[in-house]
């Protein structure tokens, strides 16, 4: 696992979990416990990506989640307005742009306004325009498929979170984001 992944928790589980640990007093015992994967470059290392920094990284996805929350209420509308459905094709489209975008980004404005159409292309595509989708779909038996809906989107995520982790483990974040 990549160290950027890793943090050390304390654990009754780490003596004899290595030679180095069963030297350790037990107050120092720890051992290493993966958590949440980042697939953004380097954001959880103190180093810096191309030149830019940990802290503009982190500024670029926050500017990013602020424009995607903006937008979201007129994607709403454009949902009722036009058809979710309709929707739904071209913003996979531009999420998908947007990713290979982000991944062949050079500097911190490619990067943040990849991030940016990404937020934005997200509008359309992530579960409540699919709710809404439904909804005019299904009319009246729409409850039933947006349960079904949320049941199985938890099983990708299940699926896919340690997925997507094994992929920045092993090949980084530029060929995940395109993988």
């Amino acid at each position: 696992m990549a160290s950027a992944n890793l943090a050390y928790v304390d654990s009754p589980f780490a003596k004899g979990f290595s030679s180095r640990f069963a030297r350790a007093p037990a107050h120092r015992r720890r051992h290493v416990a993966p958590t949440a994967p980042s697939t953004i470059p380097s954001a959880s290392s103190r180093q810096t990506w191309r030149g830019i920094p940990q802290d503009r990284i982190f500024g670029l996805l926050s500017i990013a989640l602020l424009v995607g929350g903006l937008f979201a209420p007129r994607a709403g509308r454009w949902a009722d307005r036009f058809g979710a459905g309709r929707l739904m094709v071209p913003g996979s489209l531009a999420a998908a742009l947007s990713l290979v975008c982000a991944a062949a980004s050079s500097n911190a404005a490619t990067l943040g306004a990849s991030l940016v159409a990404m937020e934005i292309a997200l509008s359309f595509v992530l579960y409540s325009t699919a709710f809404a989708a439904i909804v005019q779909i299904g009319g009246g038996n729409a409850q039933r498929s947006i349960t079904h809906l949320t049941l199985i989107a938890g099983f990708a995520s299940m699926l896919f979170w340690p997925l997507t982790s094994t992929l920045h483990e092993h090949f980084g974040w530029r060929e995940t984001y395109i993988g």
